[in-house]
């Protein structure tokens, strides 16, 4: 039996919803995106809001060692950047400064690198580009795809592979 959604209701309802969980390294705790910001849950338990603040905060992705979580936002104030909170510490480092909106963050399994997606202002259209974790500078590998989905890296950290949508 489908369930039946009310999607015509005006009555209030409660938020639900989370997007792009991802689970840490060791598998004992997942971080996700909600209500505009980056939370992190243990499994089995109760969820924590990392960064609770007035910016929408989204798309986390743990380094490869789980002491940080890369993710975008807008806190910067030109548009979505990529931002890096170290679990330990709580700081929040600011990884980009683009004019482009970075999106979709995956490590490379050293560590060093970050492969993203950067939306150019057009709708669903956007480049493909590594940034130094590091330095902070940015290498665009793929020119402007439909579409893209979340990069991911070869085991080696020699290749990025994204899905696109073909026009």
């Amino acid at each position: 039996t489908r369930l039946k959604r009310d999607f015509d209701s005006r009555t209030p309802r409660k938020a639900l919803g989370l997007v792009r969980p991802v689970l840490s390294p060791d598998g004992t705790k997942v971080a996700f995106a909600a209500v505009g910001d980056i939370w992190v849950m243990p499994v089995g338990g109760a969820p924590q809001n990392l960064t609770k603040d007035r910016f929408l905060d989204t798309d986390p992705a743990w380094s490869p060692d789980g002491t940080r979580l890369a993710y975008s936002s807008d806190k910067g104030g030109q548009g979505l950047q990529l931002w890096i909170r170290d679990l330990a510490t709580g700081q929040d480092r600011q990884l980009t400064n683009m004019t482009n909106q970075p999106q979709g963050a995956a490590w490379s399994n050293d560590g060093t690198k970050i492969a993203f997606f950067d939306v150019d202002g057009m709708w669903r259209r956007a480049q493909v580009s590594v940034v130094d974790v590091a330095s902070g500078t940015v290498t665009r590998i793929h020119e402007a795809l439909f579409s893209p989905g979340n990069p991911t890296w070869s085991p080696d950290g020699k290749r990025v592979a994204v899905a696109m949508v073909s026009s």
